[in-house]
């Protein structure tokens, strides 16, 4: 017998099993959809109050923002990646994504122009 494969875990090397949020749909799964629907809140929200060719750009950044704020008070309380659950940590990495991929598609030059005509306001 393999003694390395008989040994229980102990300490920091204890894994946790991930929970499941939502009976019925994966934990990684749940993460993602946070991410969406903060997306689309963010997005109805910048439609409403903003010119059009800075909704992309302010909800690339609030979601952002969103994420990194996540990821630091999952940091600041402890939570681990490789040791606890993840969903968590799941909706930061999203939010992050859709953020910087909202951001990158924007339009700079109309941006730069709304910008411009805000300005003039």
């Amino acid at each position: 017998m393999d003694i390395d494969r008989a040994r229980m875990p102990t300490g920091d090397n204890v894994r946790h099993p991930a929970r499941r949020v939502v009976p019925g749909i994966a934990p990684g799964t749940t993460g993602w959809i946070l991410a969406g629907l903060a997306l689309c809140a963010t997005a109805a929200l910048a439609s409403a109050s903003l010119p059009l060719p800075l909704v992309l750009l302010a909800t690339g950044s609030a979601l952002a923002l969103a994420g990194l704020a996540l990821a630091a008070a999952l940091y600041l309380t402890g939570k681990r990646m490789g040791r606890d659950g993840t969903v968590g940590w799941d909706a930061a990495a999203s939010l992050i994504l859709l953020g910087f991929a909202a951001a990158l598609l924007t339009d700079t030059g109309e941006a730069m122009k709304a910008f411009a005509e805000l300005r003039a306001r």
